[in-house]
């Protein structure tokens, strides 16, 4: 779930490019407000946002604070920080985003030395900095926009095409915002425009009051509106809940499970071995529900790969080394990986955070959610020789009747991969589980947050 708030995070940015303006231009626009966010017109938190002018730098800043509820006497607790700094003609500078909740804090940060760009992550406690090819943004027209708000000057019709960077991924987000409704009676001389971005690709609605101030945004799955401090306090929404896709059973053993999306919808090359490509749908490949037993073998070296240390799986470390050689005494490999889930399942506390924990951090918090047991089950396989990836994608809860996101592992037992869910304390857990994603260094979320709200799952018979 902490994907969510990432991208819910940078979306809330208005982004739209310009010529040189002055100082004293940039300050006719200054704004600041504070929006109540609902999922489902139940509370979900509340985002600051505001534009302000410095000697030589415009900035845009977004704060948001999330309070949902993430199942029985459990809540999500969060807050997001984001800050885009730009000069007075439009050029972007630097972007920093941090979230932070009680399981911690991460952060992203993307800025330019020398002539290269640089995105830097500091997440699970371990920083780490790679280049990316260009910071392709730009606050495209945000001055005329609301310029034109204020001397009711823009007409309907009208459209920006903005681009910005998505600093979790140091990928471009494009967006296209455009005028529907200039203020008349009708609709209580309101401006009304709609954004679609090349995440979610779908109209979200934007509608502004003759001064400037949101009214109402869509930034799905959230709506921000202005806020009432007389609206009583109700239940927060169920995070969870809210991206469940509805089932009423679990496949059976002569059906065949197909996943589908919209008409942009592509697997992810991580988990495309997994399925087989049927029409616009894809198909499941059901692995065997079982675990090779075998003692020992040589892996190829295409595997070797996964036996490596990485930011949040830190394998060459004391603790954690010392941890996995308490299970290297099993007659076999399946009863290894055995050992260590139900060791996982036992020993970690479930509790939901929106940050990510590393292995080490996980197992000195005593706590964490799925990505947490699943991060440090494949680190401690990993570093007692066994093959180990994170899966992200959804599993069947027959109690709940539905698919809900979650994160497993992937095991390699000597003839291929075998599922392991430390988080439910399953091994094998090769049914009712459907893959979306492999990623083990959290470089790949975005290609997730694609699909999420759009997946459909159906069954049908096997031919």
């Amino acid at each position: 779930m902490k994907l969510l708030f990432e991208v819910a995070a940078f979306l809330l940015v208005i982004n739209l490019s310009i010529n040189a303006f002055t100082n004293d231009e940039w300050k006719n626009i200054q704004n600041a407000e504070t929006l109540s966010v609902y999922i489902d017109n139940q509370p979900a938190g509340q985002m600051q946002t505001s534009l302000t002018v410095s000697d030589s730098f415009v900035s845009v800043e977004t704060e948001m604070k999330t309070d949902m509820s993430g199942g029985v006497s459990s809540q999500i607790v969060a807050t997001i920080v984001e800050k885009r700094d730009y000069d007075l003609d439009g050029k972007f500078i630097r972007a920093s985003q941090v979230m932070s909740s009680p399981a911690g804090e991460n952060s992203w940060s993307l800025g330019k030395t020398g002539d290269k760009w640089f995105l830097k992550v500091t997440a699970a406690g371990v920083e780490n900095s790679r280049q990316i090819d260009m910071a392709n943004e730009r606050i495209a027209n945000l001055y005329e926009l609301y310029q034109g708000i204020q001397n009711s000057t823009i007409k309907a019709g009208k459209v920006w095409n903005d681009t910005m960077m998505e600093l979790t991924s140091g990928q471009p987000v494009y967006v296209k915002t455009t005028c529907v409704e200039t203020p008349s009676q009708k609709n209580d001389y309101t401006w009304k425009f709609t954004e679609v971005n090349s995440v979610n690709q779908k109209d979200e609605i934007w509608i502004v009051d003759k001064n400037g101030k949101t009214v109402y945004k869509e930034v799905l799955p959230f709506v921000a509106k202005r806020k009432d401090t007389g609206q009583k306090d109700t239940t927060a929404v169920n995070i969870f809940e809210k991206f469940m896709i509805p089932a009423s059973k679990a496949a059976r053993e002569n059906e065949d499970i197909l996943i589908s999306a919209d008409n942009t919808f592509s697997l992810d090359k991580s988990v495309e071995p997994f399925y087989v490509k049927s029409g616009s749908k894809y198909k499941f490949r059901k692995p065997a529900n079982s675990c090779n037993k075998k003692t020992a073998f040589l892996y190829p070296d295409s595997l070797k790969t996964y036996l490596l240390a990485t930011p949040t799986m830190q394998i060459d470390n004391g603790d954690i080394k010392k941890l996995a050689d308490q299970f290297n005494k099993s007659s076999d490999i399946c009863g290894q990986i055995a050992e260590m889930n139900d060791y996982v399942f036992t020993s970690i506390k479930k509790e939901y955070t929106a940050t990510f924990s590393s292995a080490l951090e996980t197992y000195k918090a005593g706590f964490g959610d799925c990505g947490e047991h699943a991060v440090l089950l494949a680190a401690m396989l990993r570093a007692s020789g066994v093959p180990a990836r994170v899966v992200f994608g959804v599993v069947y809860m027959p109690s709940r009747k539905g698919y809900y996101y979650h994160a497993w592992v992937m095991a390699f037992d000597g003839a291929g991969w075998v599922f392991a869910d430390p988080a439910l304390g399953v091994f094998p857990a090769n049914r009712d589980r459907l893959p979306l994603l492999v990623d083990d260094n959290g470089e790949k979320m975005l290609s997730l947050a694609r699909i999420i709200g759009k997946l459909k799952i159906e069954y049908g018979k096997k031919p």
